[in-house]
């Protein structure tokens, strides 16, 4: 009771355990208060309050409380170690259970508070003014109690009984840190075995958090199922919790039995006297002059630079952590490779390059975070540590040297990861004999952006711990700064990247044109970034920890009053160089480009619906044929699209005016006879024109457009993602229709609350007489069966294909032309599509087939040619020869 009630005192006149409960209730109490921050997709159209939502939260928060009771945990299992009193209090007569017993229990008391956070968020959430009350329901207080019973308990028992039972066993608070390292790979193996649908019970078990045997079984719950519902304390669940507990208490058992209060003081005393004998032992000789080599200090930056990092490196890499650290990343990995490369869920692909890609992502980069959030904190406070702090800041070496260096260090061993990771992917796709290897992929993918972006985490994380009072702070003010840059902006609704801290703009790789379009956005804002980055580090330099304690507000003043002409002039280059880069983009984003934000997207939807839905019963006419003319410029992203269509009134009264939707992401001119313009709503991309005289039924007549893209600069996001330099698609959705148009409607029942819209209605009601609904095709308001030729150009090096049959082709001015006409009448819903495409010809009975595909994948043409080939045949024996015409 003791040293339970002295374990107790400790924590609770501290601030630690409060800062703890804080960031859990903000976090959860913005994510159950708010649309704009997400933990998972535990609310959705269920109460935010909902026992659903109370279970995937205390799930959720499992991961992250893992990071803050591993703190709690070990400093009650190493405190006495780290500050050398266990040699006075292991001298007196305690009993080593009731001394490990009273620790761990009352830290398991503490370290649960917590997760209490989880609840007060969301109870102070629900009691906030202006909430929604049709979105909240009662509070739970069982529910609430099984999040606890279930989830937060069990959890903090095993992540604190693995890194209590290191702690006192080693008294190494690294190695204690790679248990909790150990947990993380298992949870992440249990979600990569989850992928397979045929393992699911073993990823059941095998989830030491238990998340994984919650979402089994309540996968196929409704909404009011979870809603009212809490699950059951039985079955796979509960074997789940009873065998990570009983393994949590067999773990502190285990290691309370082979604990013992001996420091090892005695064996150093046996090995000094060792050495004591044998020197006595030797016999006596003459002393010798011995001549040291002549030393020269090396006081180049760059060299103190190389020197520091070179130790840096070395202090990292060369320990044992490392190496578990590597060991376990590789076998998180290797499961997740293995497991996801061909299967999921029963279905099998080939394990290309860019899903290699995608899987280390999702099972290693939330590994690498606690990573960095480790090794930052050794890195920084390893002098404090050591007690040499003071030595090492007589030295003569500048607080940029030892900056610099520490960061080098710790993203050299990110990238080691990255690479070790490249070359077990490679591996995988070998084992599975897929002969395409691209390594360029891998590089740019891994090495160049995913490197660049645990860069800037690094940052953050040195900034933290600089501006900490103690190791165990600046870990947790790093866990603050990341949960912030990831939330706040979505909070306060700001789109812009220019504000959050190393965001780089969303891209897609594909084999037919790489990341091409995105390319100039990802150098600008990785330029951007970098210089804001090397910002941060010269402040941190500034604030650097260095020789005896002092305050933050002395260490910046001294920092800012010692530092160099050349500090100086670097972080003026710095400064500048964000500032310009920063106004460049602003430009390019702001000016050049349009910039629409999810808000004013949201409200332009909203104006849309509250303006035009009138008229959305009003008959407007159909497209019975077209004629397009198409240019495509490939090399600059643009295209010209000029189209003249027949419009004809199918219905049985006559249309005075013609309601129009645009492409808003492309300039469109009309052209429509005997019409006048009433309406130009240029943020909607709406028009209204007045026929005269009005359109009588079964009467039609021809109306041209010409749709121009505008493709310049960089955007914050890419807009036109069909227009790429290789492998352009985009289809007729472009060209202007009638009519106004439910689907663009906001359909989320809450943001339509919001806006205090009427529900939505998505079909309507069936019935005999259906009226103006059954004039209308579900791809569209005007859709018909049209006539479509179509006449299409490329650069040269490139084949367009348009809808129907090649009629036609040659080649002007260097660039392609190519003639498609429908054989038959179609849909009105097609595609328009040119890249660097070879061709096979082959033939199966009285068909001739041509192949179109990616030269790259010439690999793969023999197994296209058996199935298209196999697929006519089966044709050919069910409905007779196919004539050329119908193919």
């Amino acid at each position: 009771m003791e040293f339970f009630k002295f374990e107790l005192r400790y924590w609770t006149r501290g601030f630690m355990v409060y800062i703890f409960l804080g960031i859990v209730a903000l976090l959860f109490g913005f994510a159950t208060g708010s649309d704009n921050v997400q933990v998972g997709s535990a609310i959705g159209n269920t109460f935010r309050n909902a026992p659903y939502v109370i279970m995937q939260y205390y799930i959720a928060a499992g991961l992250l409380a893992a990071l803050m009771v591993s703190a709690i945990y070990d400093s009650a299992a190493s405190r006495d170690f780290a500050t050398k009193f266990s040699d006075v209090l292991f001298s007196k007569p305690i009993g080593k259970w009731s001394y490990l017993i009273g620790r761990f229990s009352a830290a398991t008391l503490i370290a649960l508070i917590p997760s209490l956070g989880i609840s007060i968020g969301m109870i102070l959430a629900g009691a906030m003014p202006n909430i929604d009350a049709e979105r909240w329901g009662p509070i739970r207080w069982d529910a609430h109690a099984f999040g606890m019973l279930l989830f937060a308990i069990p959890n903090t028992l095993l992540v604190g009984s693995v890194v209590f039972a290191i702690a006192a066993w080693t008294r190494n608070t690294m190695v204690s840190f790679l248990g909790v390292l150990l947990l993380m790979v298992a949870y992440g193996v249990s979600q990569a075995v989850l992928g397979d649908i045929s393992n699911e019970f073993v990823a059941m078990m095998i989830d030491p958090l238990g998340g994984t045997p919650y979402s089994v079984l309540t996968k196929y719950w409704t909404v009011d199922q979870r809603n009212s519902w809490c699950v059951p304390i039985s079955g796979i669940l509960l074997l789940n919790r009873l065998v990570w507990s009983s393994v949590a208490i067999a773990i502190f058992l285990f290691a309370s039995w082979r604990f013992s209060f001996e420091t090892g003081k005695a064996m150093t005393v046996r090995r000094k006297y060792a050495f004591i004998e044998t020197e006595l032992a030797m016999p006596a000789t003459s002393p010798q002059i011995v001549e040291w080599p002549r030393v020269t200090p090396k006081t180049s930056w760059l060299a103190q630079l190389k020197s520091c990092t070179l130790l840096d490196i070395f202090a990292v890499m060369r320990t044992p952590a490392f190496i578990v650290i590597l060991g376990a990343a590789m076998l998180n990995t290797s499961v997740a490779l293995f497991v996801g490369a061909r299967e999921g869920y029963g279905l099998s692909s080939f394990p290309v390059t860019y899903k290699m890609v995608d899987l280390v992502r999702g099972s290693l980069f939330g590994f690498l975070i606690p990573v960095i959030t480790y090794f930052v904190g050794v890195v920084v406070w390893r002098d404090r540590d050591s007690k040499i702090q003071e030595i090492v800041g007589a030295t003569p070496v500048p607080n940029s040297v030892f900056v610099a260096s520490r960061f080098i260090a710790l993203w050299t061993v990110i990238m080691t990861i990255l690479v070790v990771t490249i070359a077990l992917s490679c591996f995988v796709q070998m084992f599975y004999r897929f002969p395409r290897l691209q390594l360029e992929v891998y590089a740019f993918e891994l090495i160049l952006i995913e490197a660049l972006r645990f860069g800037f985490f690094i940052v953050l994380a040195t900034l933290a711990h600089t501006f900490s009072p103690n190791k165990y702070v600046g870990y947790f003010a790093f866990i603050i700064i990341l949960i912030l840059n990831a939330f706040v902006w979505q909070w306060l609704r700001i789109d812009s990247l220019l504000v959050r801290f190393g965001r780089l703009p969303a891209y897609v790789y594909s084999d037919m044109f790489g990341v091409a379009p995105y390319t100039s956005g990802l150098i600008a804002y990785s330029l951007y970034w970098i210089a804001c980055a090397a910002i941060v580090l010269w402040v941190c330099s500034i604030a650097l920890h260095r020789g005896v304690p002092t305050s933050l507000r002395s260490r910046l003043s001294e920092g800012f009053r010692s530092t160099s002409k050349g500090s100086k002039g670097f972080v003026i280059m710095a400064v500048t160089a964000m500032l310009l880069q920063g106004a460049w983009l602003v430009y390019n984003t702001q000016f050049l480009n349009t910039f629409v934000g999810s808000v004013d997207q949201e409200q332009r939807r909203v104006r849309y619906e509250t303006e035009y839905s009138q008229f959305e019963n009003v008959p407007q006419p159909k497209v019975t044929s077209i004629r397009y003319a198409i240019d495509i410029y490939p090399e600059t992203r643009n295209m010209r699209m000029q189209g003249t269509q027949t419009i004809e009134n199918i219905s049985e009264n006559p249309i005075e005016t013609l309601y129009v939707n645009l492409a808003s992401t492309y300039e469109t001119t009309l052209s429509i006879p005997n019409s006048t313009l009433e309406i130009d709503d240029k943020k909607l991309a709406w028009q209204s024109y007045r026929l005269q005289p009005a359109l009588a039924p079964g009467e039609s007549f021809e109306m041209s457009f010409v749709v121009e893209s505008k493709t310049r600069g960089i955007e914050n996001s890419l807009r036109n993602q069909e227009l790429v330099q290789n492998g352009t698609f985009f289809n007729n959705s472009i060209a202007p229709h009638f009519g106004y148009d439910p689907g663009l409607r906001i359909m989320d029942p809450n943001v339509r609350k919001k806006y205090k819209l009427g529900p939505a209605t998505t079909v309507p009601e069936l019935s005999r007489d259906c009226g103006v609904a059954c004039l209308s095709h579900y791809v569209g308001q005007d859709a018909n069966f049209v006539d479509v030729e179509t006449v299409i150009s490329t650069s040269e090096d490139q084949i367009a294909v348009a809808p129907g049959s090649l009629i036609g082709k040659w080649t002007k001015e260097g660039r392609n032309f190519f003639k498609y006409k429908l054989d038959h009448v179609s849909l009105n819903f097609y595609s328009f599509i040119s890249a660097r495409y070879e061709v096979e010809r082959s033939k199966a009975g009285e068909v001739d087939i041509e192949i179109y595909y990616h030269p790259e994948h010439a690999w793969n043409v023999p197994r296209m040619s058996q199935s298209v080939k196999a697929a006519l045949e089966y044709c050919g024996s069910q409905f007779g020869p196919y004539r050329h015409k119908q193919a």
